[in-house]
């Protein structure tokens, strides 16, 4: 077919087939003029591929003819090869030069674009014409509303966001408010003055606050259990009528008399004494009433 031909044939599909079909349709209707529509479409499309089926079936009878014993396409004469004369009889007297064309055109045929069969190529303007705008109009709406609904997810995210943040700040707030106004509080009790003595009877200060949780990921019942096991802990005494306790710890342990080198004080009515019973040097300087 020319190149005039088909341009003319395709303005004539185009022109039998206008463009908005269904502009004038809404809802129901147009869903089901377009669902028609496809239906039909889909139909041409395996017209088109029974044709081609049909041209394929005889390619492959002639096929089978072409490879068969004895069938040679061409015979070339046995006397006088290089006759051309001779070379043009044979070409069209031995082999199967008729059936050797028509295997050449239905490859060719088979390898055509289904798009150069008339009939489908107006089926394809057909559905186009009928259902493309309708289906684009349709495509616009449904990205529409899911961009809107993506921007509203966005929203609705960031308020959660900001909700999330303040509520975590609140929390966080009153966990450290429960650390500040108690714990804190009490712990600095605990070790106001210590540092102004011996650090043999303040003792270790981390010891102090040993067992003692707090922190923004801590709950407040997690803080207080600590604090009340640490406050248990401390308030027991180390031993009854044993002054010495506080350095048995040492490495070898303390046993009075035995180590000299050693101040170890007993508090007593009078003042601090040491297990030889001086007075230790810092009661000198004690104001006494």
């Amino acid at each position: 077919m020319s190149e005039k031909k088909r341009e003319a044939e395709t303005k004539e599909i185009e022109k039998r087939n206008p463009q908005g079909e269904l502009s004038a349709l809404d809802g129901v209707e147009a869903e089901a003029a377009v669902n028609e529509a496809l239906a039909k479409f889909g139909a041409a499309c395996e017209a088109v591929k029974a044709k081609r089926r049909r041209v394929y079936e005889r390619y492959r009878e002639l096929d089978d003819k072409m490879k068969g014993p004895g069938l040679e396409r061409i015979t070339v004469p046995e006397s006088n090869p290089f006759d051309l004369d001779a070379l043009k009889r044979a070409a069209m007297e031995t082999g199967r030069p008729q059936e050797a064309k028509e295997w050449i055109a239905a490859v060719r045929a088979i390898a055509s674009s289904a798009y150069r069969d008339t009939e489908f190529l107006g089926d394809c303007m057909d559905v186009l014409s009928k259902c493309g705008e309708y289906l684009s109009r349709k495509d616009y709406q449904l990205e529409k509303a899911l961009d809107d609904l993506e921007e509203e997810r966005k929203q609705v995210i960031a308020e959660y966001d900001r909700k999330v943040t303040k509520a975590r700040g609140e929390l966080t707030a009153h966990r450290d408010r429960v650390h500040k106004e108690i714990v804190a509080k009490a712990t600095e009790a605990d070790m106001s003055f210590t540092e102004n003595i011996p650090s043999c009877f303040a003792g270790d200060k981390t010891a102090r606050t040993i067992g003692l949780v707090y922190g923004p990921d801590v709950p407040v019942k997690d803080q207080l259990n600590a604090f009340l096991n640490t406050a248990r802990l401390r308030s027991s005494l180390n031993s009854a009528g044993d002054p010495y306790k506080h350095l048995k710890n040492l490495p070898g342990g303390y046993v009075p008399g035995e180590h000299g080198n050693m101040a170890v004080a007993v508090v007593t009515e009078s003042g601090a004494v040491s297990s030889e019973g001086k007075t230790l040097f810092f009661d000198r300087f004690r104001r006494k009433k």
